[in-house]
């Protein structure tokens, strides 16, 4: 049978065009996290990394229509199409937190897609590696999880926005490079499937501002007083006035000691390092770090009132006077 030219123009455009007429849909179901963090401060265990973090050790996602539930050990974090930010409720707390997003490491420096394919939870998946000032994070996605912009349209998760505007896909595994610490998510369950609305429904709580400080209190020492006390009781005065000179027509010098340690969650003392130690004579570097490592009565820092490994900044002054 002989086909006629204007026919065989119109199947040749339908099998060459099929996209035109096949409509995707968005991904709706749970994926399952394992996660890992690991801390990058000698001294600072994982597990205080991860009580900072708040964050268990697996994690399960709910997806639906750009609503997204993330739930974990210690804490539920809402990402609801509708709001203008996400909202955390901490397990055993019964206040919902608006975590207010933006800061100095805000800027995305760059945007980069790779091809290579490794395979996550049985799935091939491409990646897609996002830069800022202080962080990176790696996405690993299978484009076949896809998700509706038109859903997320108001999305305002950080890198996850600009992830998904890259790559419309639910990622599998994000490694994520911070200054103090490594995050990663991979994941070991994908079960698509009807989320039920109610999910995403918010417990009948107060809502406020997430202020990092009301549930971080830092490792301090006694009191002010009695940090000053200590200092003047133990310094060496011979090594100051031998190493700290005054220079002529002064009456007095100084050197001052930046010094950086670790208080872990027993109140103990760990890591000790002078940052400024080019600034400072090598024997009042080694003083100042004896200062440290005998001074008792720090109170370690906590978080949700759990005691956790921390790391201190704390000036010590080498001063120098003419009587």
């Amino acid at each position: 049978m002989r086909i006629s030219h204007s026919l065989a123009g119109l199947v040749l455009f339908l099998f060459s065009f099929p996209a035109v007429h096949a409509q995707q849909t968005s991904f709706e179901g749970i994926v399952d996290y394992q996660v890992e963090v690991t801390s990058k401060i000698k001294g600072v265990s994982d597990e205080s990394m991860r009580k900072m973090f708040a964050l268990g050790p697996v994690q399960k996602v709910y997806i639906k229509k750009g609503n997204y539930k993330r739930d974990n050990s210690k804490a539920v974090e809402f990402h609801l199409k509708d709001s203008s930010a996400p909202l955390i409720l901490f397990k055993g707390i019964d206040t919902i937190y608006k975590a207010i997003t933006g800061n100095e490491d805000s800027v995305v420096v760059s945007v980069k897609k790779e091809d290579k394919t490794v395979m996550i939870a049985g799935r091939p998946c491409k990646s897609l590696i996002i830069k800022r000032a202080k962080t990176v994070s790696t996405y690993f996605y299978d484009a076949s999880l896809y998700q509706d912009l038109a859903f997320n349209s108001g999305n305002n998760m950080g890198d996850y926005s600009v992830f998904l505007k890259s790559t419309s896909s639910v990622y599998l595994k994000v490694i994520t490079e911070f200054e103090y610490a490594t995050l990663i998510e991979t994941a070991y369950r994908v079960a698509p499937g009807k989320v039920d609305d109610a999910v995403f429904t918010l417990p009948p709580f107060p809502i406020t501002i997430f202020y990092p400080e009301s549930f971080l209190q830092p490792a301090a020492y006694k009191s002010v007083e009695d940090w000053n006390n200590y200092l003047q009781k133990n310094i060496n005065l011979k090594l100051v006035s031998k190493y700290v000179k005054i220079p002529k027509g002064q009456q007095s010098a100084d050197q001052v000691a930046e010094v950086s340690f670790v208080i872990q969650s027993t109140g103990s003392i760990g890591d000790v390092t002078v940052t400024n130690s080019k600034e400072v004579h090598p024997a009042l570097v080694k003083e100042a770090t004896r200062l440290i490592k005998e001074s008792y009565g720090w109170k370690p820092a906590t978080i949700h009132g759990e005691k956790i490994d921390s790391w201190v900044t704390q000036k010590i002054t080498f001063r120098s006077t003419i009587e």
